[in-house]
């Protein structure tokens, strides 16, 4: 009798101490899990994150240092995608880079530069990088093209912006006369491109 009240005894302590185990262990799979949720949520946020536009970038530079900017071009890379090129003002130029994650100018490099005196004269009869940006866009048919490289290319009356523009399974080839009233001097089109789809479609 003994025995048997010994047995039951043992095999109520064991159904106890399983019972207080198994839903610990299960809210700790739970929380891993969760957890697990989480780190995937914010790797899923951060690949989808806003960056720095074009647009932005250029106004950064505009702002900081005058003049005009004669390239620039986003180089595409998960961790560190930059902003790059150069900008000119009298007697000055600058070599820039801009991080489009953090917003932050990781290079600015001045040096004495006597380019400028060859176009100065005739700015006032050119339109603006953005101009000949936004004109990118308009040409596309889309309003999320982004126009990924674009120079100022000066040589008198066929001066022209040149560059690369992209969308969704689309390539852009551009060069557009800089002078006021002017129109595009090339605008070619290449389909099933995926560049945007994999690099641009959060910096627009």
């Amino acid at each position: 009798m003994k025995r048997k009240l010994l047995t039951a005894a043992l095999a109520l302590a064991s159904a106890m101490v399983l019972g207080s185990i198994s839903p610990a262990f299960a809210d700790t799979e739970v929380k891993n899990l969760d957890s697990a949720n989480s780190v995937n949520t914010v790797q899923a946020a951060s690949v989808q994150e806003k960056r720095l536009s074009a647009r932005e970038a250029r106004k950064m530079v505009i702002d900081r240092f005058g003049g005009i900017i004669e390239k620039i071009e986003y180089t595409y890379d998960e961790t560190n995608p930059l902003y790059k090129g150069e900008a000119l003002k009298q007697g000055q130029k600058v070599v820039f880079e801009i991080n489009a994650r953090t917003r932050q100018f990781v290079k600015w490099d001045t040096g004495n530069d006597n380019q400028w005196n060859e176009f100065y004269r005739d700015l006032p009869k050119f339109i603006t990088m953005d101009e000949a940006a936004k004109k990118v866009i308009a040409q596309s048919g889309k309003k999320n093209t982004f126009v990924q490289k674009i120079d100022f290319k000066y040589d008198g009356n066929e001066t022209i912006y040149q560059g690369e523009a992209f969308n969704r399974g689309v390539k852009y080839s551009f060069e557009l006369y800089a002078g006021k009233g002017r129109n595009f001097k090339k605008f070619d089109t290449s389909t099933g491109d995926e560049t945007w789809a994999k690099q641009y479609s959060n910096v627009n």
